[in-house]
C-alpha cells in the first residue's frame, strides 16, 4: 500500500519548499508546468522531523500560486496591474455565487441569476462610457469646438484635430474606447486558454441524487459559458460606443443623416440582442442541474427559455457583425458633410451615467429582496423606487426654475424608503437568515460594492482628466454640467450674456489687435473706431458684477451701439484703414489712408462709435468654455468624501465597542491558558485580539454597507437636480469641498495603480495582490466574463487528476488531502466530486480554513452546512461578545453548538459512511482561519498552540498566526495516525497528550 500526502496551500501561493519544510533547491517538480505543478523532495532529501525512508509514504506539494501572484514574461506585471482595475467585475461575479437561491428550481432563482448577469453587462457599459466621455466628449468635441484648440494642456501634435470636421473628430476618437474593449478581450481570451480550458476528470462523477452545487458536472468546466458571455459583453460594449456617438450626431446635425440613423439603429438592435441573450440561460448554467428526482418539471420550464442550436460560431459572428457596424459607422462619420451645432452639449452625457447608475441600483434592489421576500413584496420593493424616481425626475425637469424644496422632498422620500428596507433587513430577515452573511444579503452587498467601486474609478478618471485638460486651477468647481442655459451648471453655465441689456458694453481683447478696412480717429490718446473690422486673438464681454461674476468669453460680435474695447497692449495695427478727423469718407488716394502701420494707444482702450452702421469684432479663437462633465460625476466625489468620513467614524465606534466589550473577555480567557510561555504571553494576547477583530470583518463591512446605501440613493436624487452642489441655496462653500473630494477619489484610485506598479519590484506587493485575487477569483466567471480569471477551473481538475492517479496506482492506496487556507476550499471542492469508493481511501486535514466562517456564510448554497456537513452558524461574531474566539462565561440558551451529525449526502457525511476522515486545525491567533465544524473545540476541530514547543527549535515567529500549521506537532501527530509513521522527535510530555481519533 502506498500513502500520498498531498499538500495544497492557498492565499498567495506559498512556495513548494516552504510547504514541505525545505528550501526551494531541495524540491523538484514531478508534474505540471511553470504555472502549476506537483513537487516532491529530491532524492536523498528527508523532510524535517519525519522518518519516511522505511515507509510507503510520499509527501507532495501542489503549487498554483503563479496563477494569481506570479509574474511571467515581460508584460506579466502589467497584466496583473490591469486586473486591479477589473475589481468591480470580480465583485459582480462573486454576487452570482453568493445568492441564497443559487441553483434552486424556482422562478426567483432564475430571475436573480439574470439580474446579476445584466448588472455585469451594465458594469461593462459603465467602464466603456469612461473612455467615451474622456476621448470623444471632452477632447474630440469640447476641446476643439469650431475647429479651435481650446484645451491648453493637450499636446500640440493633437492640434491636427482642429482641421477636421466635428464628425471626423468624433469618429476618430472612438478608437480610444475601442482600444479599451480590445484590451479587455485580449485579457479574457488569454486567460480562457491558460486558466479555464482544462478538462475536469471528475465531471462524470457527479451524483444526480445529490442536490449540491459542488457536485454539478459543469461547475469547473465553464469554458463555453464564459466564451458566450464574453462575446455578448463585447457586442454590448461596441454597441455602446456606436450609440454614444451616433445619438449625438443625430441630435446636433444641421440636417437629416440617414446613414447615421442606420448604423445607430443597428447598434441599438445589437445591444438589445446582447441583453436578451444574457438573460437566456446556458446549458452549462447551475440552474440546469443534471436530471434527478423531482427535476423533470424544472427542465420542462427551462427548455422554453433556451435558444437551441446557437453554438460558439454564432456568437463569434455576432461579434464580427458588431465590429463591421462600428467600421461602417466611423466611415459614415468621416465622410459626412453635415455640420454639427457645436454650441450644444454632448447629447445624453448626463443621461448615460445616471441611467446606468439607476438601473444598477434597481437590479441591486431586486437581488437584495429576491429569495428573502415573497414575490409580491420583492416586486414592490423594486417598483416603488422606480416610481418615486420617475416622479422626482418629472418634477425636477418639468420646472423651468429650480426650487430647493423639490430636491429636499426627493431626498426625504428615498431616505424613508431606505429606512423601511433597513428595518425589514435587520428585523424580519435577521430572524430567518442570521446563519448567512448580512442576513442573506451577501449577493446584494457584493453587487453594491461593485457599483460603488466602478463609480469611484469612473469619477476619478473623468473628473481628473477634465480638470487637467481644462487648464485651470479651480478643481471641480471649474467644471460644469452644461453650457446651455436653463437647468444645470450654475452661473458659469449660462448662455452668452445678452449685450442688448447693457447701455454701453465693454469688450475685452486678448493678444494682438488689428483694425482692418476701417475709418478711425484719435483724440487724447484714445482710438475711436467708426466702421470696419477689428480682429483680435480672443474676445470676451465684461459683465457687471451684479449680473454675473466673471468675464464671459464670446465669439464674433456685431457692434451697433457705442461700446468700449479694452486691449492688453498699447499699440494697434491698422490695415487698409483711414485715420481721419471724424469724417467717414476715405479712399486709398487720401493722405490719411494707411495700408499698414502701427498706432500708439496709451490708454489701452478703443472707443467704438458705429453711428448708423456696425463694427465687426472677430476673434481668431473661439471662447474656451469650462469643460462639461456628467452631473453625477460632479456629485460623486463629494458623496464619496462624505462616505469615507462616515465609514471612518462608524468603524472607529465599532472597534471601540469591540475593545471595551469583547477584548476584556478574550483577555480573561487567555489568562486561564497556562500553556503559553511567559515571554510570549503579551504578543500572543495581542495576536488573539487582532484575530478576533479580523473574524468580525462581516460585522465591520455591514457597518460600511449601512452607511453606503443612503449616500448612494441621495447621490442619485441630487444628480437628477441638474445643478452642481455650489449652485444650491446657501451652498457656495461646497466649491472647495468639491475640489478636495476630487483629489480624494483620484488618490483612492491611484493607490490601486501604485500597488500594481510595485508588483514587478516588490515581493510583498505580489503577495498582497495574490491575497486579493485568491479570494475573488476562486469562482468561475458565470456572471461577468471579463473579470480576472478563475484559477479553480484549472486547479481543481488538476488536483482531481493527481488524486485519482495516486488512488489507482494500488488497490489499497491512501491519499491524504492536506489543505491550508484557500487550499482547504480547493480540497473540499475536489473531494465533493469523488465517488464513494474513492472517498473510502481519502483522508482530509485542513488548517487555517475559511470554509465555515467565511465562505459558508457568504456563499451558503456552495459551502453551506448541507454541502459540507457542519453545525450551522447561529449568528455572526458580535462586537460586544468574544464568542466563539473565547468560551462563553455563561452557557448560551439551547443545545450546545457541538458538531452535529452530518447529513448523509454532505461531504463529511459521505466520508463518515465509508470510513474516511476529516480533521481541521486552527489557532486562536489566526486572523484568517476558523473552525470548520462548529463554534467550539472538538475532536474534529483541534486547536494548535500559537507557540511551538521548545524541543522543535524555532521554525518561525515565536507566536504563529496563519502559517506553519503543517510543521506543528498537532499536524504531525494526527497525520501519523493515518500513515503509521513515527513522530520524530518525541518531545517531553507529548506522550501524555490525548491523541484525537479520526471522524
Amino acid at each position: 500500500m502506498e500513502i500520498v500526502e498531498l499538500r495544497v496551500h492557498g492565499v498567495h501561493g506559498t512556495s513548494p519548499g516552504t510547504m514541505l519544510g525545505l528550501s526551494d533547491g531541495e524540491v523538484g517538480q514531478v508534474a505540471g508546468d511553470r504555472l502549476t505543478g506537483i513537487y516532491r523532495p529530491k532524492t536523498g532529501v528527508t523532510l524535517p522531523l519525519r522518518e519516511l525512508e522505511d515507509t510507503a509514504v510520499s509527501v507532495e506539494a501542489y503549487s498554483w500560486g503563479a496563477l494569481t501572484s506570479g509574474i511571467q514574461g515581460f508584460l506579466g506585471w502589467i497584466r496583473r496591474a490591469l486586473w486591479l482595475i477589473l475589481l468591480p467585475f470580480a465583485l459582480a461575479n462573486l454576487a452570482y455565487w453568493a445568492r441564497i437561491e443559487l441553483a434552486r428550481p424556482t422562478r426567483q432563482a432564475r430571475w436573480g441569476a439574470r439580474a446579476v448577469r445584466v448588472s455585469g453587462l451594465l458594469l461593462t457599459v459603465f467602464m466603456v462610457l469612461t473612455p467615451c466621455v474622456i476621448a470623444v466628449d471632452l477632447i474630440g468635441w469640447q476641446c476643439y469646438r469650431r475647429g479651435v484648440p481650446g484645451c491648453p494642456r493637450i499636446p500640440e501634435h493633437l492640434d491636427v484635430l482642429a482641421s477636421w470636421t466635428a464628425t471626423q473628430r468624433i469618429g476618430v476618437m472612438t478608437v480610444v474606447p475601442m482600444l479599451v474593449i480590445l484590451v479587455l478581450w485580449l485579457l479574457s481570451k488569454q486567460t480562457l486558454s491558460r486558466y479555464e480550458n482544462v478538462g475536469d476528470p471528475l465531471e462524470g462523477s457527479a451524483r444526480s441524487d445529490i442536490d449540491h452545487v459542488l457536485t454539478h458536472p459543469k461547475l469547473w468546466n465553464g469554458l463555453e459559458r464564459t466564451q458566450r458571455l464574453q462575446r455578448l459583453h463585447i457586442v454590448g460594449a461596441i454597441a455602446t460606443v456606436i450609440g454614444f456617438t451616433g445619438a449625438h450626431v443625430l441630435y446636433s446635425a444641421s440636417g437629416s443623416t440617414p446613414l447615421v440613423w442606420v448604423t445607430t439603429s443597428l447598434a441599438a438592435a445589437l445591444g438589445l440582442l446582447a441583453l436578451f441573450l444574457v438573460l437566456v440561460s446556458h446549458t452549462d448554467d447551475l440552474e440546469n442541474l443534471p436530471p434527478g428526482p423531482g427535476r423533470a418539471e424544472q427542465r420542462a420550464v427551462k427548455i422554453g427559455d433556451r435558444v437551441r442550436g446557437w453554438d460558439d460560431a454564432y456568437y463569434r459572428r455576432l461579434c464580427l457583425l458588431a465590429l463591421a457596424v462600428y467600421i461602417a459607422h466611423v466611415a459614415v462619420l468621416w465622410f459626412s458633410d453635415r455640420e454639427l451645432d457645436e454650441r450644444l452639449d454632448f447629447f445624453g452625457h448626463n443621461l448615460w451615467f445616471i441611467g446606468v447608475f439607476v438601473l444598477l441600483t434597481v437590479l441591486h434592489l431586486s437581488v437584495f429582496a429576491g429569495g428573502r421576500m415573497s414575490s409580491r413584496w420583492a416586486i414592490g420593493a423594486v417598483i416603488a423606487p422606480v416610481c418615486v424616481g420617475a416622479v422626482v425626475a418629472t418634477i425636477l425637469f418639468a420646472n423651468d426654475r429650480f426650487h430647493g424644496w423639490m430636491l429636499g422632498s426627493g431626498v426625504v422620500v428615498v431616505l424613508i424608503f431606505w429606512a423601511g428596507l433597513s428595518l425589514w433587513h435587520y428585523g424580519v430577515s435577521a430572524k430567518r437568515n442570521k446563519h448567512m452573511a448580512w442576513n442573506g444579503a451577501g449577493a446584494s452587498v457584493l453587487l453594491a460594492a461593485a457599483t460603488w467601486i466602478a463609480l469611484l474609478f469612473t469619477t476619478s478618471a473623468v473628473v481628473a482628466a477634465a480638470n487637467y485638460v481644462n487648464g485651470t486651477d479651480n478643481g471641480v468647481s471649474g467644471l460644469v454640467s452644461t453650457i446651455e442655459g436653463g437647468k444645470g451648471g450654475g452661473a458659469e453655465a449660462a448662455t452668452p450674456f445678452d449685450v442688448d441689456q447693457l447701455r454701453s458694453p465693454t469688450y475685452v481683447a486678448s493678444g494682438d489687435v488689428r483694425v482692418i478696412d476701417a475709418y478711425v480717429s484719435q483724440a487724447s490718446g484714445t482710438l475711436v473706431v467708426r466702421s470696419g473690422l477689428i480682429e483680435v486673438d480672443g474676445l470676451s464681454l465684461e459683465v457687471p458684477k451684479e449680473e454675473q461674476q466673471f468675464t464671459e468669453g464670446i465669439g464674433e460680435a456685431r457692434v451697433t451701439k457705442d461700446s468700449t474695447l479694452t486691449i492688453e497692449g498699447t499699440t494697434v495695427t491698422l490695415v487698409d484703414a483711414c485715420l481721419g478727423d471724424g469724417s467717414t469718407k476715405c479712399t486709398g488716394e487720401d493722405a490719411n489712408y494707411h495700408a499698414s502701420g502701427v498706432i500708439q494707444v496709451p490708454a489701452k482702450k478703443l472707443l467704438i462709435e458705429p453711428g448708423s452702421g456696425a463694427v465687426l469684432l472677430d476673434p481668431a479663437m473661439e471662447p474656451a468654455y469650462p469643460l462639461v462633465v456628467p452631473q453625477v460625476l460632479i456629485w460623486t466625489p463629494i458623496a464619496q468624501l462624505v462616505w469615507l468620513l462616515a465609514v471612518a467614524i462608524a468603524l472607529v465606534v465599532a472597534v471601540l465597542r469591540f475593545t471595551r466589550k469583547a477584548g476584556p473577555e478574550i483577555g480573561r480567557s487567555f489568562a486561564a491558558d497556562p500553556d503559553i510561555p511567559q515571554r510570549d504571553r503579551k504578543v500572543c494576547l495581542k495576536a488573539r485580539r487582532s484575530a478576533a477583530l479580523a473574524h468580525r470583518a462581516e460585522t465591520l463591512l455591514d457597518v460600511a454597507g449601512a452607511v453606503t446605501a443612503p449616500i448612494a440613493l441621495v447621490t442619485i436624487v441630487l444628480s437628477m437636480s441638474g445643478e452642481p452642489p455650489w449652485a444650491l441655496p446657501h451652498a457656495e462653500w461646497t466649491r472647495n469641498i468639491a475640489t478636495l473630494s476630487m483629489y480624494l477619489v483620484v488618490g483612492m484610485s491611484a493607490l490601486l495603480v501604485m500597488l500594481g506598479s510595485q508588483i514587478r519590484r516588490s515581493e510583498s506587493a505580489r503577495k498582497a495582490v495574490g491575497v486579493i485575487w485568491d479570494l475573488t477569483t476562486f469562482w468561475p466567471r458565470a456572471a461577468h466574463p471579463l473579470a480576472p480569471p478563475c484559477y479553480a477551473e484549472r486547479v481543481i481538475p488538476e488536483l482531481g487528476t493527481r488524486t485519482r492517479w495516486a488512488l489507482n496506482r494500488g488497490e489499497g492506496n491512501l491519499v491524504i488531502l492536506s489543505g491550508h487556507s484557500q487550499g482547504s476550499l480547493i480540497v473540499a471542492s475536489m473531494a465533493s466530486r469523488l465517488t464513494m469508493r474513492e472517498l473510502q481511501r481519502v483522508r482530509i486535514i485542513t488548517y487555517g480554513s475559511q470554509i465555515r466562517g467565511l465562505y459558508g456564510r457568504v456563499f451558503p448554497r456552495v459551502f453551506g452546512a448541507e454541502a459540507i456537513g457542519y453545525t450551522v452558524t447561529t449568528d455572526r461574531a458580535r462586537l460586544d461578545d468574544a464568542f466563539p474566539d473565547a468560551p462563553r462565561t455563561t452557557p448560551a440558551p439551547g443545545p450546545p453548538p457541538e458538531p452535529a451529525h452530518p447529513a448523509d449526502d454532505s461531504l463529511r457525511g459521505r466520508l463518515s459512511r465509508v470510513g474516511g476522515a476529516w480533521v481541521n486545525l486552527f489557532r486562536r491567533s489566526d486572523y484568517l482561519g476558523f473552525r470548520v465544524f462548529s463554534d467550539v473545540d472538538s475532536p474534529v476541530d483541534r486547536p494548535v498552540p500559537e507557540v511551538p514547543v521548545e524541543t522543535m527549535g524555532d521554525p518561525g515567529p515565536a507566536v504563529m498566526t496563519h502559517s506553519g500549521y503543517q510543521h506543528s506537532m498537532a499536524y504531525r501527530t494526527h497525520v501519523a495516525l493515518w500513515t503509521g509513521e513515527a513522530v520524530v522527535p518525541d518531545p517531553p510530555g507529548t506522550k501524555d497528550q490525548p491523541v484525537l481519533p479520526p471522524v
